[in-house]
């Protein structure tokens, strides 16, 4: 059994990396809205409000948000999110529990048959390391290392129904 969340209730933290290669990070923190991390001064200059030390904007070389994931949840992407509204018509709660479900029962690509199969072969051709084809219902749903990455529908020649 896998735990199921949304992307956007992890925890996160800014990392910054300065041009000398030195990397400051903030402390862990779940989104609250209306919180700040950082604002820009009347020059333009960014003033980190929660780092232990004073980083001069002019050092800064890239600035990153990670967010901290746990071994054995699946996260469900911004992007992804989105696509299973559009396509699926799903709200947050059916999300998490279909997601479930889908990774649990549904087919892999190396598994699939009949008219999708060579669709199916040359998605898996084609990508990117770590995806993870599973196809469910009349959509193909995109894991990479415990992310939804997207929904894609399959292709139409009456409806692929799987277990």
């Amino acid at each position: 059994m896998c735990e199921v969340r949304m992307l956007d209730d992890a925890e996160r933290r800014i990392e910054i990396m300065k041009k000398n290669g030195d990397v400051v990070c903030s402390n862990w923190y779940i989104e609250i809205e209306g919180r700040q991390d950082f604002a820009f001064t009347k020059t333009g200059k960014k003033v980190f409000t929660d780092l232990s030390s004073d980083i001069d904007s002019d050092d800064i070389e890239k600035t990153y948000i990670s967010r901290k994931r746990e071994s054995g949840v699946i996260y469900i992407t911004d992007h992804a999110a989105k696509r299973l509204k559009e396509r699926n018509g799903w709200n947050k709660k059916t999300a998490l529990r279909m997601i479930k479900k889908i990774y649990e029962t549904g087919v892999r690509g190396e598994d699939v048959k009949g008219y999708i199969a060579p669709w199916m072969r040359n998605k898996i051709a084609t990508r990117n390391p770590g995806d993870e084809f599973v196809v469910y219902g009349t959509s193909c749903y995109v894991f990479n290392t415990g992310n939804v990455i997207t929904v894609l529908p399959l292709p139409h020649k009456g409806k692929f129904l799987s277990r």
